[in-house]
């Protein structure tokens, strides 16, 4: 095909988006059945409040990794000429955000644990600050590697880090860690994320740091940054109200219930989304041949949500406290309200 010509949503592209899907669709088979497993183990181990406490430090995580990435790893896949001192300027610019970000948690997780009335929740959120840098060193690497459709090295990093990161665990709740239970197994997933990110793709980063670069990019992804941070806020910050107003036991019955439900829409979804930048990259200079390759996608992933959680939701007030235990009962009830969310 010719370098002026767009390319085409043809059966080449099709094919390998079809390819990349399968394997996301088996890495989320494989690490998030084997992560599910082991929230089942943890949540009959440990006490609701435990779950709750987590539930609250990861929404306060998952907003600081937000701003930390600041879009710029996503802008891999959309750029079509990749230069050393792009990569550099995206590579530091992220590391740089995400030491900045950790800093700040570590500063706030006093008043938030405060705010929460929880005070001993302030050191683990503190120390699970650690997985943003951790993670920054490896984030380029596996994005090169998506950029060329390298979703099976995705499925094996995932698999192995929750396999590993699972088992720490369950082993340090066996050993009555309680809460720093699930910080130990955060931070052992990041940290062997990191190794197999590296070994993925064989690029050194330089120092080739370029401020016009970093400007063009942040001023591109700040609609992003807020699309991400909107979603966060939908769908975590009453968390953060209940486990204030109400008590940490309470977000984790909240939490388990939507993590359960969460599972089955994001199976039968996120397979689509993780491959959708890759491919709309490819087409997003033809609008007729983005809208095909839009299409495609939605349908398929609305064709798997809808049925997968409605039946759910008919089967979760007896599922929910078969798999976890009585003490989850409530949570249930909340799963079938969740499932309208097909």
């Amino acid at each position: 095909m010719s370098a002026d010509l767009p390319t085409r949503f043809d059966a080449g592209l099709r094919a390998r988006s079809r390819s990349s899907i399968g394997w996301t669709v088996t890495r989320f088979l494989s690490d998030q059945i084997f992560s599910f497993v082991v929230f089942v183990i943890l949540a009959r181990l440990l006490a609701q409040g435990d779950i709750g406490a987590f539930a609250v430090m990861a929404v306060t995580a998952a907003a600081f990794r937000i701003i930390a990435t600041a879009g710029l790893v996503q802008t891999i896949a959309r750029k079509k000429d990749i230069t050393p001192a792009f990569l550099d300027t995206i590579y530091r610019s992220q590391q740089a955000f995400s030491f900045v970000s950790a800093l700040l948690i570590m500063a706030l997780a006093q008043p938030i644990a405060n705010w929460m009335g929880a005070p001993d929740i302030a050191l683990p959120l503190a120390v699970m600050s650690l997985t943003l840098p951790i993670s920054s060193f490896g984030a380029t690497h596996m994005a090169l590697r998506l950029r060329e459709f390298g979703h099976r090295t995705t499925a094996l990093r995932s698999v192995v880090g929750g396999l590993i990161g699972g088992t720490a665990a369950v082993l340090a709740a066996f050993a009555g860690l309680g809460l720093w239970s699930l910080v130990i197994q955060r931070l052992v997933t990041e940290i062997v994320g990191l190794i197999l990110s590296r070994a993925s793709y064989d690029w050194k980063p330089g120092w080739q740091f370029d401020w016009a670069i970093l400007r063009g990019n942040l001023m591109l992804n700040a609609s992003l940054i807020y699309v991400q941070l909107a979603f966060l806020a939908t769908v975590r910050v009453q968390e953060m109200a209940i486990g204030a107003g109400i008590g940490l036991a309470a977000v984790g019955v909240y939490r388990t219930a939507w993590r359960t439900v969460d599972l089955i829409g994001r199976g039968a979804v996120q397979p689509f989304t993780q491959v959708a930048v890759q491919t709309f990259a490819r087409v997003k200079d033809d609008p007729a041949e983005l809208r095909r390759a839009y299409r495609w996608m939605i349908s398929r992933a609305s064709a798997l949500s809808f049925p997968a959680l409605v039946g759910f939701g008919a089967l979760a007030p007896i599922a929910i406290p078969t798999v976890f235990g009585a003490k989850w009962a409530e949570a249930g009830q909340l799963a079938q309200i969740f499932a309208f969310m097909a």
